[in-house]
């Protein structure tokens, strides 16, 4: 392990020299300017506390090395928090009047924040691939060192703000600078001790490169984004509010069926040829996707008048699955480089479902949910990310990844794919009629709860699926397949059952301005957070 700080100091010298913190530093920059990158860092910032409880901690820590892991995890993944305290009262990065789904899509889909949703994936897959403690650690080393590069720089940024404008800078400033020390909050003497076979300092080494890679990525995005705010604010903000409308901009017209139909990648009426091995998989499906079907929920949006409300009731606590949704199909699921006709049809579905999101969107507008709300950007910040509503839909969602990462082969995806599409059916064909009652009361479209997805999927069909139902499969892989389909199905339920509870209370419609956590309370919000987390670890 001693042979690994040399790597770790290599790439830290590498860090520290790169230009943005020449910028950051810079007295040419005025000192209310120097965080307007804020953000641009907003869905790994508030997503650190997701990696840290569901990625990094180990479930059942074995070890001593798994332990002090844990250790750590119980801190960091509460500094979140802090950059909520800083957004809410100094209005770094000059967008607090944003409303709800421009946040949604800034956060989740922006091309600005395409670089930093691309780091906090791969470090996700790097948790994944890597569950050996004594490899992870220096993978989190260089995650710690990273960040102690960067607040020792916006520490004294910070410092002088504070003294300059009588403002509390708990992020960006020292509170925050005494908890990333760059390394674990945990003793480390076991480690640096520790001896490390070939394989484990070739994998630890691979890890710590890409981490330090993957970041120095990042600053050199912030420091192109920040020359842009600073240099021309006007242009910028042109820039993204025509990236935002074109996200939201109608599909080209083209014949679409009244609902879409199930994409060719889907077994249609279990027809074709099934391998022996794989038909109680698709029992078990069926039998999953009829229980689903048999939910209190279906009947709940089903029945009754206040089509409006019912949806207007529904709709939002879905904004984190739906609008990511883009991104773990293309930073996951997707193969960069395909190399046979099964990864080459899991792209091209991954493709077709990365695009649904936008229609998501457009019925957020129809159904006036931004002026229901009436939430800022902070708000949907909060909302999203630190809500104990939507802590069960990051949970879940965090589970799907953890199985597509670590069941890489197309077999495993296809089900994976499949059994998420089979689940999403049974809620577009409760919900569809009750899209499609409120299109004609409204005059508008809703395309993406009528269940039109294929209104922004490419269409174009290059080539003939694999047919991955003819495929032969050992037991191991039925097994993995098992517990895939049990995966989706349970956390859908679990979500069927909230859903259920938030639209029998009509909590949008009668309390949303209450439901992102009060920027007062976010302090006692850390405080119970960090004793849950600990109480876990013990």
């Amino acid at each position: 392990m001693k042979e690994m700080w040399k790597v770790l100091d290599a790439q830290r010298a590498e860090t520290e020299a790169h230009p943005f913190f020449k910028w950051l530093s810079s007295d040419e920059v005025p000192l209310d300017e120097r965080f307007v990158f804020t953000p641009v860092l907003i869905d790994f910032v508030m997503g650190f506390a997701d990696l840290n409880k569901w990625f990094l901690r180990y479930s059942d820590p074995g070890s001593d090395w798994e332990h002090a892991i844990n250790e750590h995890t119980s801190e960091d993944a509460t500094h979140s928090l802090l950059f909520v305290q800083n957004w809410t009262h100094l209005n770094i990065g000059d967008t607090p009047e944003w409303p709800a789904s421009k946040a949604l899509w800034w956060m989740f889909q922006a091309n600005d924040c395409l670089v930093v949703r691309r780091l906090g994936m791969a470090i996700l897959d790097l948790s994944v691939r890597f569950p050996d403690p004594l490899v992870r650690f220096p993978i989190m080393e260089a995650i710690e060192i990273c960040g102690d590069i960067f607040f020792g720089h916006s520490t004294r940024i910070a410092e002088r703000i504070m003294e300059q404008q009588q403002v509390d800078h708990v992020y960006y400033g020292p509170y925050h600078r005494a908890r990333e020390t760059g390394h674990l909050q945990a003793d480390e003497g076991s480690f640096v001790s520790a001896q490390l076979s070939p394989d484990q300092r070739r994998e630890a080494e691979g890890g710590v490169r890409a981490v330090f890679g993957q970041f120095r990525g990042l600053f050199d995005h912030l420091l192109d984004f920040s020359l842009r705010a600073t240099s021309d604010p006007a242009s910028l903000a042109r820039a993204i509010d025509r990236e935002y409308a074109l996200a939201l901009s109608p599909a080209e017209p083209r014949a679409e069926p009244a609902r879409r139909e199930a994409p060719q990648y889907q077994p249609r009426a279990r027809a074709g040829r099934v391998h022996p091995e794989q038909a109680p998989l698709l029992g078990l499906l069926d039998e999953r996707r009829a229980r689903l079907g048999r939910h209190g929920l279906v009947s709940s949006l089903q029945a009754g008048p206040f089509a409006l409300e019912r949806l207007q009731n529904f709709a939002p606590i879905w904004g984190v699955d739906v609008v990511s949704y883009r991104d773990f199909n293309e930073l996951v699921l997707r193969y960069p480089q395909p190399s046979t006709d099964a990864e080459r049809t899991i792209n091209r579905w991954s493709r077709d479902l990365a695009s649904h999101g936008r229609l998501y969107l457009r019925d957020w507008k129809t159904l006036g949910l931004d002026e229901l709300l009436g939430w800022r950007m902070g708000d949907a910040v909060t909302y999203y990310f630190l809500s104990e509503h939507t802590e069960v839909h990051r949970r879940n969602m965090s589970k799907v990844k953890k199985l597509a990462m670590a069941h890489r082969a197309p077999l495993s995806r296809w089900w994976l794919m499949l059994a998420l599409e089979q689940s999403g059916d049974v809620l577009f064909e409760a919900i569809r009629p009750l899209a499609l009652a409120l299109e004609a009361e409204l005059g508008a479209p809703l395309d993406y709860w009528a269940y039109r997805h294929g209104l922004v999927e490419p269409g174009e069909r290059d080539a003939a699926p694999h047919a991955f139902l003819e495929d032969d499969i050992t037991p191991r892989e039925a097994h993995v397949i098992r517990h895939i389909i049990g995966t989706v199905f349970d956390n859908i339920e679990e979500q069927f059952d909230q859903c259920d509870r938030l639209l029998h209370e009509r909590v949008f419609s009668t309390r949303a301005s209450s439901l992102p956590p009060h920027p007062s309370h976010i302090a006692e919000l850390v405080r119970a957070r960090h004793a849950a987390i600990t109480a876990t670890s013990a």
